[in-house]
């Protein structure tokens, strides 16, 4: 039996997510509450980035199209390491 899906050529772009660009404020010291953070890490965020992040971490080729309120959008958000 024959897949009804066309053969795909491997794509160099891999994961391609599209969606909104958020920011993650992650506090660096552990707290009990959030009130008491004095110090936040801030990091691309919402779903999207974050796949890409850990696809991207693990390894893998992954590309983010997305909108934000960030200038820094049109910069590249997970620069190669």
């Amino acid at each position: 039996m024959t897949s009804p899906l066309p053969d795909l050529a491997p794509s160099p772009v891999g994961l391609l997510a599209i969606g909104e660009l958020l920011i993650d404020a992650i506090s660096t010291q552990f707290v009990a509450d959030l009130s008491e953070a004095t110090t936040l890490r801030v990091v691309a965020g919402g779903s999207p980035a974050n796949l890409c992040r850990f696809v991207r971490g693990d390894g893998g080729a992954a590309t983010l199209v997305a909108a934000g309120a960030l200038r820094a959008c049109a910069t590249p958000v997970f620069p190669d390491a």
